[in-house]
């Protein structure tokens, strides 16, 4: 199972990506992952589309984050959904487990398609918001530890909350214990 992270300028597929992150995870945590951050003017140039609301979201919550994605440096839009492929792999199945039934997956597959690149199968794709309901799952994200990462980058103790992928970390730290919770097997 991996857990997805997409920080965006938009939510509907074919808004810009900045960040995506993906975070390998199941009942023995695992924690191997991908990070990418998406130079901006390449993510333009290859025709994604930037939505006024989601910016103006990203200033009201402080920009600071906006900021560290927006600055020189990043990756070339088709290069990151090229190493993301390459990293996923196509061992089928496999669930890719997305904030929202329609956000993370839909993005990340929307630039899957405008890239060229092979998309993973619908059926893949995972809610992880339904299973974080706390009417569902029962259990307080606050509450779980953040699943530890193999190897991870020197920035990351750094990172802030809305950074793709610390996010992605924890939410696939509380999908395990939702799973634990439910008496599933992960």
């Amino acid at each position: 199972m991996v857990m997805l992270s997409v920080q965006s300028l938009g939510v509907r597929p074919g808004a810009a990506v900045m960040a995506f992150a993906g975070v390998r995870f199941d009942s023995g945590g695992r924690g191997e992952w991908f990070y990418s951050r998406v130079d901006l003017r390449s993510s333009l140039e290859a025709g994604f589309h930037i939505e006024a609301d989601a910016l103006r979201l990203w200033f009201l919550n402080g920009g600071s984050e906006l900021v560290n994605l927006g600055a020189p440096g990043g990756e070339g839009c088709f290069e990151a959904f090229l190493r993301f492929s390459a990293w996923l792999g196509r061992k089928e199945p496999i669930e890719l487990w997305g904030n929202g039934s329609t956000f993370d997956n839909d993005l990340l597959r929307s630039g899957f398609r405008r890239m060229g690149l092979r998309e993973w199968k619908h059926s893949s794709d995972r809610c992880y918001r339904t299973l974080a309901d706390p009417m569902g799952g029962g259990v307080l994200r606050f509450n779980c530890e953040e699943l530890p990462l193999k190897d991870p980058p020197e920035w990351y103790a750094e990172a802030t909350i809305n950074n793709a992928l610390r996010d992605a970390a924890g939410q696939a730290s509380h999908a395990i214990e939702v799973f634990k919770k439910l008496d599933l097997e992960v």
